[in-house]
């Protein structure tokens, strides 16, 4: 038998469930873990469901780059893949979603704090190291900024 992935566009609490379980796992499991980019304009959650369970997330949403870097800047945020599905390309069918979405509403650029572990899915998704390993402060763990560009600028 086949099994079935759907990329879906999710509500803010359609995430939350995966965010504890694996971006916050100390929380309580009524604990909501949120970001003020959550409820920006723009903002979106993408997502994988099999058999009616969401089991990847990605979130993305207009915010400058930390430098000062402004106009077309959309930042990555809380992507996550249930470790049952780990492996299967499901992170990066979510990530393309986020890409797509960005760039559909004039977006030139990403960033986005990624976890040391996940550097390598990162790069060989096009994007690319922007900065030294620092602790981030929400989930206390390695990290460092990426960026991707994901659109094309024209100077006239």
């Amino acid at each position: 038998m086949t099994e079935t992935y759907d990329l879906v566009d999710l509500s803010l609490s359609d995430v939350q469930p995966l965010r504890r379980a694996v971006l916050r796992p100390w929380l309580d499991t009524d604990a909501k873990v949120e970001s003020l980019n959550d409820h920006v304009d723009g903002a979106a959650h993408f997502g994988v469901r099999f058999a009616g369970e969401v089991v990847a997330i990605g979130s993305i949403s207009p915010q400058a780059h930390p430098s000062g870097g402004g106009f077309g800047w959309w930042r990555l945020r809380m992507m996550a893949v249930h470790p049952d599905f780990a492996g299967k390309g499901l992170g990066s069918v979510v990530l393309d979603a986020c890409i797509r979405h960005a760039a559909e509403q004039g977006g030139v650029a990403m960033w986005a704090n990624a976890r040391m572990t996940a550097v390598g899915f990162y790069m060989r998704n096009g994007w690319l190291l922007d900065g030294q390993e620092f602790i981030d402060d929400e989930a206390q763990l390695p990290h460092v900024r990426m960026t991707r560009m994901i659109g094309t600028v024209v100077l006239t």
